[in-house]
């Protein structure tokens, strides 16, 4: 099942902060993360989602998990200005549970917005196979 887990708030200047999602029971894919920066941001808001096996405190600093950014190239977190970015990740996550974490650094004087959303598509447990009835022969 398709699910969109948005991320919204405010981080104070010269901070840092993570908005943390509800905990995410099964396997899943992240299929694309997306970030809004408002008018303002200057480059100056660093934004990074983190896969982590444990909810962290709001205020806790980096994140302890798998920086999904950081799985796609060089760089592990995302600036912009009046843009939307849209990335397409594809990374299967099989632990369980879960949570995903938007690990924010404001580098700026300034506060800022965070809008941004993670894409995923949970992935349902492989049935079983029935189990077989034994045969006439082996009842006997």
């Amino acid at each position: 099942m398709r699910r969109t887990i948005p991320f919204a708030g405010t981080i104070t200047a010269s901070t840092a902060d993570n908005l943390i999602s509800g905990s995410i029971g099964q396997a899943y894919e992240i299929e694309e993360l997306i970030f809004h920066f408002t008018l303002g941001s200057d480059f100056k808001l660093q934004l990074s989602v983190y896969v982590c096996g444990a909810p962290a405190d709001p205020g806790a600093g980096t994140p302890v998990g798998t920086n999904v950014i950081g799985t796609l190239g060089q760089v592990t977190y995302v600036v912009g200005d009046e843009s939307v970015i849209h990335l397409k990740c594809g990374i299967k996550v099989e632990e369980s549970p879960t949570w995903l974490m938007l690990y924010c650094n404001n580098t700026d004087g300034s506060n800022h917005a965070v809008f941004a959303a993670v894409v995923i598509n949970t992935i349902e447990p492989a049935a079983e196979p029935p189990a077989e009835k034994p045969s006439e022969e082996e009842e006997v």
